[in-house]
């Protein structure tokens, strides 16, 4: 998390299961989308705890994975989700001012392509 607050080359973060004590400071520095996940019932970290960590990120994009369950009960879900959520944002390429994109370049960038009659496919 503090590397995340950092480095500008870090441009979403997945977190979880994490000691909020001495996050918090780092955690309101990262404005990148960011997915956090929690354990309910964690007898490790305090339910209030991983809600303050939460809400330190100053991400304009945050979501909130809470699961029932001691800590080490994450659902295998949540892993496949950080997948998903990192892959989401990490395959948004940079935009390039002035550049104008072929519709096939367009379809690899945003994976939606009109069809001949204009429809959206």
């Amino acid at each position: 998390m503090p590397l995340t607050a950092v480095d500008s080359r870090i441009t979403a973060a997945a977190f979880g299961l994490c000691w909020p004590d001495n996050l918090v400071a780092a955690a309101r520095q990262i404005t990148v989308p960011v997915e956090y996940s929690m354990q309910w019932n964690d007898e490790l970290i305090p339910r209030e705890a991983g809600l303050v960590l939460f809400d330190a990120f100053d991400s304009a994009e945050k979501s909130l994975h809470a699961n029932i369950g001691r800590h080490r009960d994450v659902p295998r879900f949540e892993a496949e989700s950080a997948v998903r959520f990192l892959l989401r944002h990490l395959r948004q390429p940079a935009p390039v001012e002035g550049l104008l994109l072929e519709p096939e370049d367009q379809q690899r960038q945003t994976g939606v392509l009109g069809n001949e009659q204009g429809q959206i496919r």
